[in-house]
């Protein structure tokens, strides 16, 4: 009787540390995953008549779109009442340059009329082109300039457009830390948000923007942070070039470049 019941327990036991050992195995996190980034940009900008034709007027329209598998990139630049069947250039200011670069020179129709379309994926299309390396990305572009050779006739000026919309989604994990960068913009309300795990309880961290410190916050008893920040202007958002996330000792724990 007692080799019996004692066969027993031993077959219950080990059956106790099997279900115990999968509960366990079902309840360990899973590793993290980078989610995909997403990238939403619009700009429109009149184009600034700089008095040596008189009348002549343009528009520039940008569209990116990460997500798209069509049309990740485009940009459309239309002119008007430039000189008649003339050649022109469109030089273009971007990222940190101090020098215009020329993108490409083109020809006015009969009533002096042009539009230029760059656009990816899009190479053998008529009146359609890709976008010149030059320009790529588009969100990099601070200035697109219309001349003569000689004189600029029309510029616009891409810092601070008509109308904009900015919209990104990004996975700043790394080393442990699960962090993730929300931005929402427009021509009247531009804010980021910063979500992190992982961090020390009750550890203070920092939210710097282009270098400087914007905010501070505290992490939560399970090491949760979340920071945010309104610009003052806007447009500013689209001369951001860094998002990092510092500890109290000044080091990185999350970061991310723009453009």
């Amino acid at each position: 009787m007692k080799s019996k019941l004692y066969s027993k327990l031993i077959c219950l036991t080990v059956g106790a540390a099997m279900t115990c050992l999968t509960a366990v195995a079902e309840n360990t996190p899973k590793p993290h995953k980078p989610k995909k980034d997403i990238l939403h940009f619009f700009a429109q900008e009149k184009m600034t008549d700089q008095g040596v034709i008189s009348n002549a007027t343009g528009r520039v329209t940008i569209h990116v779109n990460s997500v798209s598998k069509g049309k990740p990139q485009d940009l459309r630049v239309e002119v008007r009442n430039l000189e008649a069947n003339a050649g022109y250039q469109l030089q273009a200011l971007v990222g940190d340059d101090t020098n215009l670069t020329v993108v490409v020179e083109f020809t006015t129709d009969g009533e002096g009329k042009a539009k230029l379309e760059f656009r990816d994926k899009a190479a053998g299309k008529a009146g359609k082109q890709p976008v010149p390396a030059a320009l790529n990305p588009l969100t990099n572009i601070r200035e697109l300039v219309v001349a003569d050779g000689t004189n600029a006739v029309l510029v616009a000026d891409l810092t601070a457009p008509d109308k904009f919309n900015y919209f990104v989604k990004r996975d700043l994990s790394t080393n442990g830390v699960v962090a993730s960068l929300q931005i929402e913009s427009h021509v009247h309300k531009a804010k980021l948000r910063l979500a992190a795990s992982g961090l020390d309880a009750g550890s203070e961290y920092s939210l710097a923007l282009n270098g400087s410190i914007v905010t501070t916050g505290t992490a939560d008893e399970k090491g949760r942070l979340k920071v945010g920040w309104e610009l003052l202007n806007p447009a500013d958002i689209l001369s951001l070039q860094s998002v990092v996330l510092l500890n109290a000792g000044g080091e990185t724990i999350a970061t991310t470049t723009f453009p």
